[in-house]
Order: structure tokens, then sequence, then C-alpha cells
């Protein structure tokens, strides 16, 4: 709403004064504030959904990639360890049996080889957890067919 107030002179004759009352009519800007908060609410939901995805795939590639290397050395350990363990163990056995070390080199090499053992089996775990971080972050993971043990790597 608008109230103004004038006065003049009419070709130095007429004195005139006056007032004026208006309302403004919007009919050419119908709810722009609306609009726009609309439009700036739309925005930001697809930034955020933006940052979402590339939140999901920088978790994806980085479960992806734990799960790639506790495979790859899981299996350097089976190479190394599981496979020649029980040949190792024999042989430790019939040397002993022989005479050609004694029972202080038994219990030192027989440690060895349990924390060899213990190393491949934490091998292991962390190949099924970099496994069930991967089907978390694809969504994929269904908690009563998760069994540790069941897959090897």
């Amino acid at each position: 709403m608008t109230v103004g107030v004038f006065a003049g002179r009419e070709e130095r004759t007429d004195d005139l004064v006056g007032g004026t009352v208006g309302i403004s009519v919007p009919l050419f800007n119908r709810q722009q504030g609306r609009v726009a908060a609309t439009r700036a609410a739309r925005e930001r939901l697809a930034y955020e959904k933006e940052a979402l995805r590339l939140t999901i795939e920088q978790e994806v590639t980085t479960a992806l990639a734990k799960l790639q290397a506790a495979r790859t050395a899981a299996a350097q350990l089976q190479d190394q360890v599981v496979g020649t363990l029980a040949d190792n163990v024999d042989l430790l056995q019939r040397s002993f049996v022989a005479g050609r070390i004694g029972a202080t080199d038994v219990v030192t090499l027989r440690r060895e080889f349990a924390a060899s053992r213990s190393e491949y089996v934490e091998a292991l775990a962390d190949t099924w957890l970099a496994r069930l971080e991967v089907e978390l972050a694809t969504g994929c993971a269904e908690p009563q067919k998760i069994r540790p043990g069941k897959e090897q790597p």
C-alpha cells in the first residue's frame, strides 16, 4: 500500500494540492520467493545426492582394494607357510629322532611354525572382514548367509 501527497502551481494561477493512495498488485511476480526456494532446495538435494554417490563409490573402491590386498596376503602366506608346514614339521621330528637337533631347537622351531600359522589365520580373518566390508559398502550383505570359515580367499 502506498500513500503520497503532492503540491504544485499551474501557470502561476492555480495552486494545486493533492494526495494519492495506491495498492500494489503483483500481476507478473507471482510467488517468486517460493519458486526460488523450491529451486534452491531441489539443487541442494541434487548436490547432496551426488556427494552421497561419490562417498559410496569411494567406500566401495576402498573396500575392494582392501579385499584384494587381504586375498593376496593370504594366498602368499598359504603358499609360504601352510604348503611347507607339514613338510617342515615332519623334517623336524625326523631330525629330533635322529639326534641331529636338540629339544630347545624343536621348541624354538615349533614356536616359529605356530606364529606363522597364526599369521596365516589372521590373514584369512582379514580377508573375511574385507569381503564383509565390500558387501556392506555395496548393499549386498545378507547377515544370515555370512558365515566365517566358509570361504577361502
